[in-house]
């Protein structure tokens, strides 16, 4: 359990999500994946785009404190674990998640391989928004929109199925080697409504030519995964695909639209700029940020790191 700011307790859950609780009234809480090291008797506790914190865009930084103080006081102080936490990409609270993680005594650790992070503003009005988008970009748009392409939007298990076909086809086309990890999406189907995956479809002649996969998290979206035919290129799918699902954010009040990374991909970071456009912003990230109580903590932490490299360098010979 993890104490809350009152004194009382709060419960923690078999699927480690922590609650945090003040005066009884939940204030924040977040999803804790820890890895545990045996001879250690330590571990890491990761926090990814947590914690939430924030009722209906309300920015009380004193709450964002006091959550992380109690699972500083849990994961921490009492299990002696060293703590991750990736903050949420937004661009109206990221700077300030960072000032109170810093005065808490978080430190960044390692390096961010990926740092810029496309961040859409999907709360403009159509009209607005083609005016913000890279002229090219409007003109690639506009040219797949001459195709007539069927877009199907949805969030069941049916929909799951299809995108995880087309995603299979286009790392068998590309011999990619596979890392996304699509067999945990099934699981979000138990979370409310407005937490579920959506799945976008882009169809030509019937035949699925680009989709996919965005997950909704208050006022943010994240481009989680997407999948493409042979064919999706010639069509400009990728962009009626885009401008589907910020049709879709738009509709359901979201404010902010993350593309994710360039991961290196010069083609990428065109793309995204193109679509982040002159409303949009390119945030620079830190990634990890990281607090170790003591020297164990601390070994947990670069133990796991020197794992992850590893990892890392063993994928990226893989795919020479």
């Amino acid at each position: 359990s993890v104490r809350d700011a009152a004194g009382s307790k709060c419960q923690v859950s078999a699927r480690s999500f922590s609650s945090v609780l003040s005066g009884g009234v939940p204030i924040g809480g977040a999803t804790v994946v820890t890895f545990k090291f045996p001879l250690l008797r330590r571990g890491v506790s990761f926090i990814k785009h947590g914690p939430v914190w924030r009722r209906g865009g309300d920015s009380n930084f004193e709450d964002y404190s006091l959550v992380v103080e109690q699972l500083i006081a849990e994961y921490g102080r009492n299990q002696g674990n060293a703590i991750i936490i990736v903050p949420r990409p937004s661009p109206d609270t990221l700077d300030a998640e960072l000032g109170c993680l810093t005065n808490l005594g978080f430190t960044v650790g390692g390096i961010n391989r990926d740092p810029n992070r496309y961040i859409v503003n999907a709360s403009l009005a159509e009209e607005e928004q083609l005016r913000s988008v890279g002229q090219k970009w409007r003109y690639n748009l506009r040219k797949g929109l001459k195709r007539q392409l069927e877009v199907v939007v949805a969030s069941d298990i049916k929909h799951f199925n299809a995108f995880r076909k087309l995603h299979a086809e286009m790392v068998s086309r590309k011999s990619f080697v596979n890392n996304d990890p699509l067999a945990a999406l099934p699981l979000l189907n138990a979370a409310p409504d407005s937490l579920r995956p959506v799945y976008f479809m882009l169809k030509s002649d019937g035949e699925p030519v680009a989709g996919a996969v965005v997950i909704i998290c208050g006022d943010l979206a994240f481009y989680v995964f997407g999948a493409s035919s042979k064919s999706a290129l010639s069509l400009n799918a990728g962009y009626v695909l885009q401008w589907s699902i910020l049709k879709h954010l738009r509709d359901r009040k979201v404010r902010w639209y993350d593309l994710g990374g360039e991961a290196g991909s010069g083609g990428l970071q065109q793309f995204k700029t193109g679509l982040t456009g002159k409303s949009g912003v390119v945030l620079n990230t830190p990634g990890e940020l990281r607090y170790s109580v003591d020297a164990g903590a601390e070994m947990a932490y670069r133990t796991i790191s020197a794992i992850r490299d590893g990892v890392r360098r063993v994928r990226s010979v893989l795919k020479q």
